[in-house]
């Protein structure tokens, strides 16, 4: 478990885990407001007893492994982040992401650019993350980062793109999720906080965008089985309200619409993913979808 900025301030560490219905603290001493530039803690210092900054997300890797983001930078609003794992001995060691040129902010357009395209086959160590929204652990150890403009991966120390940095819109076509696709590259992506971001063992991408205009309501609502008539209500209400949108891209690099309905999605195994969708008076659920059905 990971608190949120106010209480990381409070707490005597930053990740907690659930054990025997207890929570216990298991990695970091909070050091949020750190005016220093950090990391606070170096490589190699057990993660249990090292000073961190803000930490905006965690996740785990496909070798069992804690992976957190990291501020480095004091605090403002182009600040840089680290990504980083506690290894199996309990040490710390960075994954990738550097000090930000202008933490305090703002980042000139072109700096702006460079962060959140950067050209495929950078070194991960040299990467400016200050705008990042969450992290995922993929196949083969490698880490995806999700920007507000695009989602990385980061690959055997090397940075590679996987969706966003053109002028498309992903297409929405009448006939519901997954029936056409783009170039993930070629997509316009934009995301504000929360971010929300899943990948699978066959590096297929779950992640939310900001919303696609001109879409059909009507074709995108869930058609559900199995959830009773009451969440059907709340799934067709929502639907009508709500447009935050789920992209899937696949290993292939292609970006389709898989859900104009709900927050964040989260894949359970390869081909099925779980998203919450709510409405104000009718309240919330949680839909189990298959891919491309």
């Amino acid at each position: 478990m990971l608190p949120d900025l106010l209480i990381q301030r409070e707490e005597k560490a930053v990740v907690f885990e659930f054990v025997d219905e207890e929570l216990q603290p298991v990695v970091g001493v909070p050091r949020p407001d750190a005016e220093e530039r950090g990391p606070l803690s170096s490589d190699g210092s057990l993660a249990r007893d090292a000073d961190l900054g803000y930490v905006h997300d965690i996740a785990v890797d496909s070798e069992d492994r804690l992976l957190i983001l990291e501020r480095i930078d004091p605090p403002g609003s182009a600040a840089g982040f680290q990504v980083r794992r506690v290894e199996h001995d309990g040490t710390l060691v960075t994954v990738a992401g550097t000090h930000s040129p202008h933490p305090g902010g703002p980042f000139s357009d072109e700096a702006a650019e460079r962060a959140a395209y950067p050209p495929d086959g950078s070194d991960a160590s040299s990467l400016v993350i200050h705008e990042a929204t969450a992290i995922a652990g993929g196949a083969d150890e490698s880490v995806y980062l999700q920007t507000t403009r695009s989602v990385l991966a980061i690959e055997d120390g090397m940075v590679r793109r996987i969706l966003g940095g053109g002028n498309q819109m992903p297409p929405a076509p009448d006939g519901g999720p997954f029936e056409e696709g783009t170039d993930a590259s070629s997509v316009a992506y934009h995301v504000g906080l929360p971010g929300s971001l899943s990948v699978n063992a066959e590096g297929e991408v779950l992640t939310r965008m900001d919303p696609v205009p001109q879409h059909d309501e009507d074709a995108y609502a869930w058609q559900l089985t199995g959830g009773g008539g009451r969440a059907q209500s709340i799934a067709d209400a929502s639907a009508q309200e709500s447009s935050t949108t789920t992209i899937y891209t696949s290993a292939d690099g292609e970006a389709m619409i898989a859900s104009l309905v709900g927050g964040g999605a989260t894949w359970l195994d390869e081909t099925t993913f779980a998203i919450r969708t709510s409405h104000k008076d009718e309240g919330a659920i949680i839909v189990l979808a298959d891919v491309h059905t």
